[in-house]
């Protein structure tokens, strides 16, 4: 078979457009509400067969003729009806009847369900005027006046049937579609706690369905920040889910050995049988709740999303990293690209309810975080929590300069190590929060933060010991 053949027959075995749920919905609504569902019907529907079901058109006949001749319409009366016409049976019985009627949670609902089989029919209809105009065009060899009168009548027609009535846009809803969340948000809604925790106690939660944008100067910390992140997310998630990392700018043997070197809380090591055993087991742990994008330099923004698509939908992703924006591949001047992807990244953070976190370098100069953020504004508007890396430069000039004068000979080993030890308890980054789209949450808050230059930890004191994230 050629492959145009094989499109002919996909395109022949492909259903007319139709929506079985609200045809039976409809008929659900005529056992309950009769006399109120026949008369929204015929002002919709003008005598047109619109049900696409065979079945459920055999029920509507019913309904239609009881009402017409002043007789009761209930279960019963129906259930007889089709009986003396021998059609029972072949619509499924009592079962199917009170199936309808099961399905519909208030008759009220009836003008949504109309809307939809409305639309259905004249999306059938259109189908059908157009594939028939087709077939006789492909007959005659061409087209000739009385063609073309023919073909705007039959327009005309199917247009008189679309001004019948609005098709429901399929966004426009009314408020008690979403009766049961909305008495979630009273009752069971989840405090400013839910979402992911950070390593130290702070006002923010990385929630699902939410994007967060992390900036700050070259060398502040972030990269190590975000792996170190990604550790205390991945001991929060269920067995099975996944940490995705997209770093450019490493290789993924350093991203893992930066986030092996953070989870054990431990520096370089000999090349011991325990030391090989304890790398192994923390690559173990990283197996189960990591997955990396393998792919340095400037990447292809479509195939990165792509990739994300998948592990969210397939692996069970649920806490995305983006390592840089400056690589995927959008100019810096490019203001409505930059805008674009961000909105897209939030897009994807609510349709799979995960998480991402976006780094985006900082421009120098003055300002507040989300106005020194490199790029368009939009990057900062579009996400849910803004984020800063802030380090303590002052802090790396001085233990330089107190290096410096040690060589020197102008500090003794003495005053070197009392100076020393009060550098060391001077903050050597700050974590900055500036925006958190969540009701009642706190907007602006920061803390001092100490690192740990051997196991590449962030903590809250200066003297604090390296963490084993595993335990």
């Amino acid at each position: 078979m050629t492959p145009s053949a094989s499109a002919d027959k996909n395109e022949i075995d492909r259903l007319p457009p139709h929506d079985d749920q609200a045809e039976r919905a409809v008929i659900g609504c005529l056992l309950q509400e009769p006399a109120a569902t026949l008369t929204a019907c015929e002002n919709q529907f003008a005598g047109q067969k619109v049900f696409y079901a065979l079945t459920n058109d055999a029920i509507w006949q019913v309904g239609e003729f009881l009402m017409r001749r002043d007789k009761t319409l209930d279960l019963i009366t129906v259930q007889a009806e089709l009986k003396t016409r021998g059609q029972l049976e072949q619509v499924g019985g009592i079962p199917y009847l009170m199936e309808c009627m099961d399905l519909v949670p208030s008759a009220a609902n009836l003008p949504q369900y109309l809307a939809i089989v409305w639309e259905k029919f004249l999306a059938r209809k259109l189908v059908q005027l157009n594939t028939a105009q087709v077939q006789e065009v492909q007959d005659a060899n061409g087209l000739t006046e009385s063609k073309i009168a023919n073909i705007e009548q039959r327009h005309a027609e199917w247009l008189a049937l679309l001004g019948r009535g609005q098709i429901t846009p399929k966004n426009l809803c009314a408020p008690n579609e979403f009766d049961m969340q909305y008495y979630e948000q009273w009752f069971e809604r989840k405090d400013d706690t839910f979402g992911f925790e950070l390593p130290f106690p702070f006002p923010l939660r990385l929630r699902p369905a939410a994007t967060t944008l992390m900036t700050g100067d070259n060398g502040s910390g972030k990269s190590s920040m975000l792996c170190l992140i990604s550790l205390v997310v991945g001991k929060q998630l269920q067995p099975g889910e996944k940490v995705v990392v997209a770093s450019m700018e490493m290789p993924p043997e350093v991203t893992l050995w930066i986030m092996a070197r953070q989870l054990l809380g431990r520096g370089k090591l000999e090349r011991t049988e325990g030391n090989i055993a304890l790398i192994v087991a923390a690559l173990a742990w990283l197996n189960e709740r990591v997955l990396l994008y393998n792919f340095l330099g400037i990447t292809d923004k479509r195939e990165l999303m792509a990739t994300f698509n998948y592990a969210a939908a397939r692996c069970q992703g649920k806490f995305f990293i983006i390592d840089n924006m400056m690589k995927v591949g959008i100019a810096d001047d490019d203001y409505a690209e930059q805008g674009y992807f961000i909105q897209q990244v939030c897009d994807f953070d609510l349709k799979h309810k995960v998480h991402t976190v976006v780094v985006v370098h900082e421009n120098k100069g003055d300002g507040n975080t989300k106005q020194k953020v490199r790029g368009s504004k939009q990057l900062t508007d579009a996400v849910d929590n803004v984020v800063k890396m802030q380090r303590n430069e002052a802090k790396a000039e001085k233990l330089e300069e107190l290096k410096a004068e040690v060589k020197a000979g102008m500090l003794g080993k003495e005053a070197y190590e009392d100076k020393l030890r009060q550098q060391r308890m001077v903050w050597d980054s700050k974590f900055v929060l500036s925006k958190q789209r969540w009701p009642g949450s706190q907007q602006n808050a920061s803390k001092w933060l100490y690192f740990n230059h051997e196991s590449l930890q962030f903590h809250e004191e200066a003297n604090q010991a390296p963490i084993d994230y595993r335990l």
